[in-house]
This record gives structure tokens, C-alpha cells and sequence, in this order.
């Protein structure tokens, strides 16, 4: 057995060497992808401009909706266990 491959019972090597091969490299069916986008300019008739300042204040509101829960979060901790005590043992 070579170095670094999983070790499979013998049965199941020809499943994942098909499933390998079959794998193509798009991440999904170019024609689908084509006829969702299609459908979604029909339906909300975006322009390009909207599409990415969307996207772009989802991409802000995240890690500021994360901090803001960390920081509502961290003011609901007991002083008394926020800080260490100075009578534990090291």
C-alpha cells in the first residue's frame, strides 16, 4: 500500500475512482446557473450596481452584527468573573 492513501476495503476502491473521474470542474451545471440568473434579472430586474452594493453591505453587516453580539454579550458577564481573583492558586 502506498504511503498517504486511505486504507478502503477492496470493494469500495472502483466506487470512488468512478466517482473522481465523473467529477467535472465547474461547480455546478453552467446551463442551470445561466437560467437562474436569467430568471432572477426577470424577476427583480436589479442592475449591476445594486447586485454589489447589496452583497457589499452583507459583507460589512456581518462582522459588525458579530461584534456588536460579542460586545452585548460580554456586558452581560458579573464583573466578579470577568476578572481573574488574585486567590487562586497558580
Amino acid at each position: 500500500m502506498l504511503p498517504g492513501l486511505p486504507t478502503l476495503p477492496g470493494f469500495l476502491w472502483p466506487g470512488l475512482i468512478c466517482k473522481v473521474l465523473s467529477h467535472h470542474g465547474e461547480p455546478a451545471d453552467p446551463t442551470l446557473l445561466a437560467w437562474i440568473k436569467h430568471r432572477l434579472d426577470q424577476l427583480l430586474d436589479f442592475g449591476p450596481w445594486t447586485v454589489v452594493g447589496v452583497l457589499g453591505l452583507v459583507l460589512v453587516a456581518i462582522p459588525v452584527g458579530l461584534m456588536i453580539l460579542f460586545w452585548t454579550q460580554r456586558s452581560r458577564i458579573p464583573p466578579a468573573l470577568d476578572e481573574p481573583s488574585g486567590d487562586a492558586a497558580p
